[in-house]
C-alpha cells in the first residue's frame, strides 16, 4: 500500500484552505490514473457556507477523481463532530456528501452516526476543533478498517 495524503489546513469543497486550494484542487493535484482508492474526508470548513455550492463543488470532485481514475473506488468520510451536539450546518454537509457520494456510486462513512469524538474531549485540542496527537491516533485507528474494506484483497 502506497498512501498519498493531500490536505490543506482550512480547505474544503468550497472553503479556501490557507493556501487557496479547494478539495477539487487538491483532487486534480493528487489522484493518479492507477489509483485503486480515493478517500475524501471532512470538511467542516464548509459549515457557513452555500449548501447549492457544497452540493456543486462536491460532485465536482468526486467526478473529478473518477475521471482521473476511472477504476478506483471512491469513499468519501463526513465531516465529525467533538460532540452529539452537532451543528444543523453540519449535518447538512453531511447530508449532501452522502447523498453525492451516493450519486457517483462511492461508499459514504458517517462519523457523527458512529459517534466519532463524542464523551472524547481527551481527543480534540484546547480550540475545541483540532484532534491532539492522540485524537490524530484514534481518527487513524477508526480510518484504517475502512480503507481496508475497499482495497481488493490479495491473491
Amino acid at each position: 500500500l502506497n498512501a498519498d495524503v493531500v490536505a490543506e489546513g482550512g480547505a474544503g469543497y468550497v472553503a479556501r484552505g490557507n493556501r487557496g486550494s479547494i478539495f477539487g484542487d487538491l483532487t486534480a493535484r493528487a489522484v493518479k490514473p492507477d489509483d485503486t482508492l480515493v478517500v475524501f474526508f471532512g470538511s467542516r470548513n464548509d459549515k457557513d457556507l452555500d449548501p447549492a455550492a457544497i452540493t456543486m463543488m462536491s460532485h465536482n470532485a468526486f467526478t473529478l477523481a473518477q475521471h482521473l481514475a476511472p477504476s478506483a473506488k471512491l469513499l468519501v468520510v463526513g465531516p465529525p463532530w467533538v460532540s452529539a451536539d452537532v451543528p444543523p450546518s453540519i449535518l447538512g454537509i453531511r447530508d449532501i456528501l452522502k447523498s453525492q457520494a451516493h450519486d457517483v456510486g462511492a461508499v459514504f462513512f458517517d462519523p457523527i452516526e458512529d459517534g466519532w469524538f463524542f464523551d472524547r474531549p481527551d481527543l480534540i485540542a484546547r480550540d475545541g476543533i483540532h484532534p491532539t496527537d492522540a485524537g490524530h491516533a484514534y481518527v487513524a485507528d477508526r480510518l484504517a478498517p475502512l480503507i481496508s474494506r475497499q482495497l481488493p484483497r490479495a491473491l
